[in-house]
């Protein structure tokens, strides 16, 4: 004897493969563990971070340096990297009008970054399509 096959409809069969993924990831979803637990230093150790924290600052280490044709006046969202014994540093500049640039500088040490020159990249005529 043979069991008579249930015949469904396209829009059925549809329907059907979209549920199976969304109850499938609302089960996973209710069955993954919750966040972690925070970390709990064992009886007699000091707690893993500082109850309080402080810090100091030594002010901007590199600054705007304006000139004829970039008459700039902040410099921001640096990107510091080291590369062969010196810091290199590409940011983010803006001028008189709003406009935006950007400049690069480089140095051996922190203590050079404020009288680092810096280059404009737009002034760079190996750099972009001129």
């Amino acid at each position: 004897m043979t069991t008579p096959r249930m015949r469904t409809s396209p829009r059925m069969r549809t329907f059907i493969s979209g549920l199976v993924p969304a109850l499938l990831a609302v089960c996973l979803t209710a069955l993954s563990p919750g966040p972690a637990a925070a970390e709990v230093a064992p009886p007699g150790r000091a707690d893993p971070l500082p109850g309080s924290f402080s810090w100091s600052s030594t002010g901007p280490l590199i600054s705007p340096k304006p000139d004829a044709a970039h008459p700039i006046v902040s410099v921001k969202d640096p990107t510091v990297f080291r590369y062969k014994n010196r810091w290199h540093v590409y940011a983010t500049t803006a001028n008189t009008a709003g406009a935006w640039s950007l400049a690069y500088t480089s140095f051996t040490d922190w203590s050079q970054a404020s009288a680092a020159p810096q280059t404009f990249l737009d002034s760079n005529p190996n750099i972009g399509n001129r």
